[in-house]
């Protein structure tokens, strides 16, 4: 098992949680200039809420510590590519809903994050 399959395992419990969580005390990711509308602006929409969501749980989990949150994890759990997950993370660091406190944005082995909301 790689050792990214084996984060996914270890995290199933999060995951359910997050997927089952209701979104509407979710706080909303906005990038400013960019409007998708349609189809595509509620897939995205419902990605980002299911991240915001997986972030609420991880923090929980960890109590008043950092999480971990690897760039392959969240490819798996919303089922996207690479580039769209790096932007939504990005995305969610920017309107303050996590805070990175890794020194770079999304190593390899994860990048350490404070959710900024209630828990």
């Amino acid at each position: 098992m790689r050792n990214d399959q084996s984060d996914l395992v270890a995290n199933e419990d999060v995951f359910r949680r997050a997927m089952n969580a209701d979104h509407t005390g979710v706080p909303y990711c906005r990038t400013p200039g960019r409007n998708y509308g349609g189809e595509r602006s509620h897939r995205m929409n419902r990605r980002r809420d299911q991240l915001t969501a997986l972030c609420r749980e991880l923090q929980r989990d960890a109590a008043d510590q950092q999480f971990t949150l690897k760039l392959r994890t969240v490819e798996c759990f919303l089922d996207i590519g690479t580039t769209q997950a790096w932007l939504l993370i990005r995305n969610l660091v920017y309107a303050r809903i996590i805070e990175n406190v890794s020194p770079r944005l999304l190593k390899r082995s994860g990048s350490k994050f404070r959710y900024l909301h209630e828990v």
